[in-house]
């Protein structure tokens, strides 16, 4: 294993998992302000809804009082509920375009989230194989050199053994 190819491949993959956790961080933010839009059109949209609740429990009690409905309060509702309406109309699309964008960056951000774990599974394998190819290139040429000494100094045990058999006989 060449410890130099091992280090750039460790060294790549760090950069790559960078880049993608940088990219995820961005996507987060973008998500946390569609978020905020999304608030801010609910808000337009539920106060506009509420006009309209108020209008028709004006209307109901007007009704059950045997009242006529085009009272000053109802007809003061009608207008605030129509300067309401073009707005809560704006805010109701706007709450889906911001839906869909949503959608979409969750959709890219778990992709990115999927790279990342992918990146730090394979990072962890380059650790391994740098470690491995330390190993090898530094311990390795050590640990033969020693065997060979080994093996020399067993042979000249096992020729001075057979020299002392031979000469007991």
């Amino acid at each position: 294993m060449n410890i130099e190819y091992t280090k750039t491949t460790f060294e790549t993959r760090q950069k790559l998992l960078k880049e993608e956790e940088d990219k995820c961080s961005e996507l987060t933010a973008q998500i946390e302000a569609a978020e905020a839009g999304v608030t801010e059109a609910q808000a337009v949209i539920n106060e506009f809804a509420g006009l309209r609740n108020r209008r028709k429990g004006i209307f109901a009690n007007l009704l059950k009082m045997g009242k006529p409905t085009n009272s000053e309060e109802a007809k003061g509702l009608d207008s605030e509920i129509a300067a309401k309406r073009e707005e809560a109309d704006r805010a109701a699309d706007m709450l889906e375009a911001q839906k869909e964008l949503l959608e979409s960056l969750f959709n890219e951000r778990l992709q990115h989230l999927n790279r990342i774990s992918e990146l730090r599974n394979l990072l962890s394998v380059s650790r391994y194989e740098l470690f491995i190819a330390d190993i090898e290139e530094t311990h390795l040429p050590e640990y033969l050199e020693a065997a060979q000494a080994y093996a020399k100094a067993a042979a000249k045990l096992v020729g001075i053994g057979k020299a002392a058999v031979e000469m007991k006989t």
